[in-house]
């Protein structure tokens, strides 16, 4: 269990990192994949990344789905976190240790943040007609959800 405390607070620092480097702005995101799980990743619930603590982190389905239902009703996830899954889905090789060894090479934490979303960036863009797709499906399922949370009150 430490390791993934510890994944997780790296993730936290992460967010505020790439907050504080302009990398990702008060809307943007950071996940990562679970460690023992490569069906699931972790991402905060929708708040600015300068301000993500520990408490806020979720974990996620690939299809986007949160484990702790009752916490993601209390702190809505962001609508994009079905963008996150469906990049782990297409590139199972992006885990936690990849990513680290793409981060730690001779350079600042923000150069190697900015190569690899630069990079990711890339790999995306020849899935854009998926990522839109998704997008689309996104603001349906969000509706249904809204749906269904007023149905449930």
């Amino acid at each position: 269990m430490a390791k993934l405390d510890d994944l997780l607070e790296e993730l936290v620092t992460a967010n505020r990192i790439l907050a504080s480097q302009g990398i990702v702005d008060s809307f943007g995101h950071v996940s990562i994949r679970h460690p023992d799980n490569p069906k699931r990743y972790f991402l905060s619930r929708a708040r600015a990344p300068e301000r993500v603590e520990i408490g806020d982190i979720m974990e996620f389905t690939l299809e986007g789905d949160p484990i702790d239902k009752k916490k993601a009703k209390k702190f809505p996830p962001y609508t994009e976190r079905f963008i996150h899954g469906a990049i782990y889905e297409l590139r199972p090789d992006l885990t936690p240790e990849y990513l680290k060894k793409e981060w730690n090479r001779p350079k600042s934490a923000a150069e190697g943040a900015k190569e690899v979303v630069a990079r990711l960036r890339e790999e995306v863009r020849g899935h854009r007609l998926y990522v839109e797709y998704l997008g689309r499906q996104m603001n349906e399922l969000d509706k249904t959800a809204k749906q269904h949370n007023k149905e449930e009150e």
